[in-house]
């Protein structure tokens, strides 16, 4: 099923024929009332409440918000069929679509193949006073899909799979102040030993301080990581005998990961833009 439109006004899609013009006034008033949720801050609750009972949508407790790739409709065709519950606005600057209830059985499974061959991100489940926090981290993370600094194929990105990175990259220029005291040590090095270092202290902490399961992670031998790992403690000292400097040093490593990351995709993409 698909939320009622112009072209379901002559029945398609399991719905009753109904006139053209009331299909779009319908479809019409579910925008409105989509855009009244996501508003941040909140509108009034009431306002939503009588919107949705006039349209007959039963008012979640919590919900989630996918952000979609804006996409010609002509060139990509209609969105594909989503349940009669979720409210879809594609006329919007940033194309979305407010899901009730995700947490329920099977519902974004539901969602994934209805959105099939579409890019989009599902932001976190929150309150539904809340949406539009939802779709606010949703175009984060779908942003930073673009750019390369996370990991993600096409189709439905989970924004909860990606909270760290996006808390990391909230603020890139606070993330480099850190990532730069952090690991000031670094500066010692080479910019090539500094990479392979840093990538050694990554792992080496991510396994609780085991160099052989660190060697497995970066594919070399575990003599080659204890090898590393004398250079590490002669840069870092202390800092790694104190568990609150570890975490600090692993937040500083992953911060300059992500940050390496999206300026290296977006590299190739400023080089193509300034061809003529």
């Amino acid at each position: 099923m698909r939320p009622l439109t112009e072209a379901t006004a002559d029945g398609a899609g399991g719905w009753p024929a109904v006139p053209r013009e009331v299909a779009g006034e319908l479809e019409r008033r579910r925008r409105r009332l989509l855009d009244l949720i996501v508003t941040d801050p909140p509108v009034s609750r009431d306002a939503i409440i009588d919107l949705a009972r006039a349209l007959g949508w039963p008012v979640p407790r919590r919900v989630a918000v996918v952000a979609l790739e804006d996409r010609s409709q002509d060139r990509f065709g209609p969105l594909p069929a989503l349940p009669p519950d979720v409210l879809v606005d594609m006329t919007r600057h940033d194309p979305c679509l407010l899901v009730p209830d995700p947490d329920g059985p099977g519902r974004t499974d539901m969602i994934e193949r209805g959105l099939r061959g579409w890019t989009g991100a599902l932001g976190p489940v929150v309150p539904l006073s809340r949406a539009g926090r939802s779709l606010r981290w949703a175009r984060q993370v779908l942003a930073l899909a673009r750019r390369g600094a996370i990991r993600a194929g096409r189709g439905l990105i989970h924004s909860e799979e990606h909270l760290t990175s996006l808390l990391l990259l909230s603020d890139e220029e606070l993330a480099r102040v850190l990532s730069s005291v952090w690991l000031a040590p670094l500066n010692r090095l080479r910019p090539s030993q500094q990479d392979i270092i840093a990538e050694t202290l990554l792992a080496w902490l991510q396994n609780a301080g085991n160099a052989r399961l660190a060697a497995s992670q970066l594919h070399v031998h575990p003599q080659t990581v204890r090898y590393r790992l004398r250079q590490i403690q002669e840069l870092f000292g202390a800092a790694l005998a104190d568990p609150a400097a570890r975490f600090d040093l692993e937040v500083a490593l992953r911060a300059r990961q992500l940050l390496r990351a999206a300026a290296g995709a977006s590299a190739p993409a400023r080089a193509n833009g300034a061809r003529p």
